[in-house]
């Protein structure tokens, strides 16, 4: 989302592919690591980082631009312009929710 902020990067390419490829990436490299070190991802590493990354987020943009930029980021990444906010940030907060419940059954399943 800071890469949504910066006007010469946004004029110069898609910053939504940008949202994608990390979350390709930082996919990749969280298995590596998972492999490695497997008490680091359980479900409070993930809470201690979405709270970490909220209040970066509402540093940066505030409130209202809270509500605005990750829906255009991926409106604009996925190139559906015609989609509201409110369906896509609707989308984000499910997709949230499920990977969150994911992690925490899955920690869960693990420590048995």
């Amino acid at each position: 989302m800071l890469c949504f902020s910066n006007t010469w990067l946004q004029m110069r390419i898609n910053t939504g592919y940008v949202c994608f490829g990390l979350v390709v990436l930082l996919s990749i490299a969280l298995h590596i690591v998972r492999r490695k070190h497997s008490k680091l991802c359980n479900w409070a590493f993930t809470l201690c980082n979405l709270a970490v990354c909220a209040g970066i987020a509402l540093a940066v943009f505030g409130w209202r631009r809270l509500q605005v930029v990750p829906a255009a980021l991926l409106r604009e990444g996925l190139r559906q312009p015609r989609l509201p906010f409110a369906t896509i940030n609707g989308a984000l907060l499910i997709w949230l929710i499920a990977g969150f419940v994911g992690i925490a059954v899955w920690d869960g399943q693990r420590n048995k």
